[in-house]
């Protein structure tokens, strides 16, 4: 069927896009760049690609044996901090590099957006000398890369300010760039966001650029088989064998279809849920983006704060004003609240550990049309 064709090619996606490994990248640098670039550098600047859709039903589509998901380059690209990185923050803007790699498994172009985090929050950047933007983009023939290097003054939230340590996280963005008039459909379902690497960031003088942010409350639920399934899209009915590990993501909160659409409210506000059920011990930030930038929630909440732990489900129900058809939105999940010693990295508990966002996949606004006709 078509969603398990096409969760299929998202996982396979998501699983080479977020693997970020090190290694020599001199081989990969290309011609100077050409990037797609932005005119504002507000939270709304990212200039992402214009792809129409046609909101055809899935029965008007015929799928067979000529359907080819190499056409659409959905291996995506690795972008990884390069080896020699030690970020300080002293001040002045920070100038860093990072790797375009991992594009030989691609079979077409890639057109490829980067972004930086901070804390959960997307950077204002210049890269390779661009304009500054929120989302670099380029594409990338297969076995192409690159050797970026970034500058950008750090923005992060007011109650973070003495903070010593914050990560850097690049999130990795692919889109399509063949056109196939009979599965024009499907291309949305082929876009995608990914964790690349991440870096510390250490602290020697305050940053005092502040994004505004107010934080929403969640509800901690005992985790269960039985209240997983009722709350996660997917898990399985109680008493099934559905998987007790490892669950972050974003879903529809009602009326939905697939896992990847939902139907907009009357006012055009959408009603998704939020949830964590990590196996570790950590207080992760989740911030919700979309086409154009940061998106706030419930009455202009813009992060949740989720103190995970073992035993928990961390859920958050979360009502988005002003969403179209064709909308997308995805999540970023960003470990906070480290301690620095000596002897290296804790999380609040005590715990050695290593910082590492996460995202969750992209969720789409379905036309309200297609609700009508079912």
């Amino acid at each position: 069927m078509k969603l398990k064709k096409i969760t299929a090619l998202i996982l396979t996606s998501a699983l080479l896009s977020g693997c970020a490994v090190r290694e020599d990248y001199s081989e990969y640098i290309s011609e100077p760049v050409q990037s797609v670039q932005s005119d504002s550098i507000s939270e709304s600047s990212a200039d992402i690609p214009d792809i129409s859709i046609d909101d055809t039903t899935d029965d008007e589509i015929s799928f067979d044996e000529n359907y080819d998901p190499d056409k659409y380059s959905i291996m995506g690209a690795v972008v990884n901090f390069t080896d020699d990185e030690n970020i300080e923050y002293n001040g002045e803007p920070i100038t860093c590099h990072a790797s375009v790699s991992g594009t030989n498994g691609n079979t077409a172009a890639i057109e490829l957006g980067v972004s930086l985090f901070v804390n959960g929050f997307r950077q204002v950047i210049s890269v390779n000398g661009s304009e500054p933007t929120e989302m670099y983009i380029k594409t990338y023939e297969p076995d192409q890369g690159d050797l970026l290097e970034i500058t950008f003054d750090p923005r992060i939230l007011e109650k973070d300010k003495d903070e010593t340590m914050m990560y850097i996280d690049i999130i990795e963005f692919w889109f399509p760039t063949y056109e196939d008039e009979t599965y024009h459909n499907d291309l949305k379902y082929i876009r995608g966001a990914s964790s690349g690497g991440n870096s510390p960031m250490y602290i020697n003088t305050p940053i005092t650029n502040y994004v505004s942010g107010e934080q929403e409350q969640i509800e901690l639920i005992e985790k269960t088989p039985q209240n997983m399934a009722s709350h996660i899209i997917g898990y399985g009915e109680p008493g099934s064998s559905g998987s007790s590990g490892t669950y972050i993501g974003i879903q529809p909160a009602k009326d939905y279809w697939d896992v990847l659409n939902f139907y907009v409210n009357d006012d055009n506000s959408g009603d998704i849920s939020a949830y964590s059920a990590l196996e570790d011990n950590m207080t992760y930030r989740v911030t919700l983006f979309g086409k154009d930038g940061m998106l706030t929630f419930n009455d202009g909440k813009s992060y949740l704060e989720m103190e995970n732990k073992k035993k928990t489900l961390c859920f958050a129900a979360v009502n988005i004003p002003d969403l179209k058809p064709d909308d997308f939105i995805y999540a970023v999940f960003t470990p906070i609240k480290m301690i620095i010693k000596s002897d290296g990295i804790f999380n609040e508990y005590g715990e050695n550990y290593y910082g590492t966002t996460m995202t969750s996949r992209l969720l789409y606004v379905a036309d309200p049309g297609l609700k009508q006709e079912q």
